[in-house]
């Protein structure tokens, strides 16, 4: 019996998985403890199978096949897949999908999952409803396509799929740090969104609001800048990744003007070369930190005006709590909004299934 955990965001999908060891088989199931399995993520894309590329997996959904994730990004071009991520809400067809690459990546050849998949909104939830509604006391068959060997790989799983809100599961984070506050204030930057949450310690989240803009403005000045340089062919995957590593230098390649009649030229303007982002970055944090700063003490202002107490945490997470966090909170505290205790997540991805593992009293050992 495993218990999986997703997290399908707007730009990756996240994996948290558990699983029951039963002895002699004489112990109560419900009585066993679930310990750490394996986790992981990859982008939330999907796309429709043309040529089969050997070095891929591919997923089998309504007689068509599928790539996900990484395998999809690498045969689309810098801006299918950043538009690709613009896509406001996941679809029935593509949730159902990444669901069974996930299934498939953690089933054993036939298995029973329990899957909780943390929403946080109203139209997620109904799209994975739809799914637990289909999927309901029923053995799912799980077709994946092997390309190196051309080979049709078959699971089963019998699977019951229910819903957590997000705000549980930025309590049950809450929670499992052990952070001491009375109520503390949740910002969670996201790529396109950026959710607040306010959570009292007793209550619960009492706020939850959401603004339309995230770390996706780091990457649109990036590409308009790489466009305007004539910078092509870069994989927008591997842009991010150095961005969310710090990087102020990225590797890039550049494009010539000089044609192809000197292949050894046109050959060495192809390899990768650094390009000095910093100025660009630095620019973006500040005009992403208005954004930010304005959102919040507008809520601050209006959700404390009619109370007696304040927030007395500020907790800062997401994809963008490394690239925001600090300036933020600096921002905040010279506009007289002081907080008692700063948290800010350094490794944020797996924060809201930390949370719901937590949530969902699942112990276990990593």
């Amino acid at each position: 019996m495993k218990k999986i955990l997703v997290d399908a965001g707007n730009f990756y999908t996240k994996v948290y998985v558990m699983h029951q060891t039963l002895g002699n088989g004489r112990e109560d199931r419900a009585t066993q403890p679930y310990q750490f399995y394996g986790r992981g993520f990859f982008p939330t894309l999907v796309g429709r199978v043309g040529d089969v590329d050997k070095g891929k997996m591919y997923y089998e959904d309504e007689a068509e096949l599928y790539a996900v994730g990484y395998d999809c990004s690498s045969s689309l071009g810098l801006n299918q897949v950043f538009d690709a991520f613009d896509d406001e809400e996941i679809s029935v067809r593509n949730a159902r999908i990444i669901l069974k690459k996930i299934i498939f990546d953690y089933a054993d050849i036939k298995d029973d999952l329990e899957i909780d998949v943390v929403v946080d909104s109203y139209r997620k939830a109904q799209v994975f409803e739809e799914i637990a509604e289909e999927y309901r006391d029923k053995e799912i068959e799980i077709t994946a396509f092997r390309g190196y060997d051309k080979r049709r790989i078959n699971k089963h799983a019998t699977i019951h799929l229910d819903l957590l809100s997000s705000g549980d599961a930025v309590q049950g984070f809450l929670d499992k740090k052990e952070l001491d506050f009375g109520t503390a204030l949740i910002i969670d930057v996201g790529y396109r969104k950026t959710k607040i949450y306010v959570v009292d310690s007793q209550s619960g989240v009492e706020l939850f609001q959401v603004g339309d803009f995230g770390v996706a403005s780091y990457y649109d000045k990036i590409v308009k800048l790489f466009a305007e340089e004539k910078i092509e062919d870069n994989h927008f995957l591997w842009l991010v990744k150095q961005v969310e590593l710090g990087c102020e230098e990225i590797e890039v390649r550049r494009e010539g003007k000089w044609g192809t009649a000197d292949n050894a030229l046109a050959l060495a303007n192809r390899s990768p070369r650094c390009y000095d982002i910093s100025l660009v970055m630095e620019n973006v944090r500040w005009d992403l930190n208005k954004e930010f700063k304005r959102l919040t003490t507008d809520i601050l202002t209006a959700f404390y005006t009619n109370r007696v107490e304040w927030t007395d945490m500020l907790v800062v997470t997401g994809g963008g709590a490394s690239l925001n966090g600090d300036i933020l909170r600096l921002s905040l505290a010279e506009s007289g909004y002081r907080f008692n205790d700063l948290y800010i997540e350094n490794q944020p991805i797996y924060t809201l299934l930390e949370g719901a593992s937590y949530v969902l009293n699942a112990p276990h050992t990593e």
